[in-house]
């Protein structure tokens, strides 16, 4: 018996391996970008800018319930007697 030879599709596959090389990726070099001289100023002013609606937004929401506050005391003056009510009809 004869030790067992590759096949002709083994021995293409072996030699096309050898000579397949795959290159690695060559990556571009990471920009630098230099910081701006005036960057915290800058920043800061963004910060405010970003601020200044939602501090309006949180103003004109409390205008709109300084409108309703009576409705609201009533409102609650009516659901602490409904409540009593309830403890002691119970």
């Amino acid at each position: 018996m004869t030790p067992a030879s590759p096949s002709e599709k083994e021995q293409k596959d072996a030699l096309l391996a050898a000579y397949c090389y795959t290159k690695p990726v060559e990556r571009p070099p990471t920009p630098q970008v230099m910081p701006p001289e005036h960057a915290e100023p800058f920043e800061a002013a963004c910060i405010l800018l970003l601020q200044l609606p939602r501090g309006q937004r949180s103003r004109s929401s409390c205008k709109g319930k300084e409108r309703c506050l009576e409705l609201i005391r009533k409102l609650r003056v009516e659901e602490e007697e409904r409540l009593a009510d309830a403890a002691l009809s119970s």
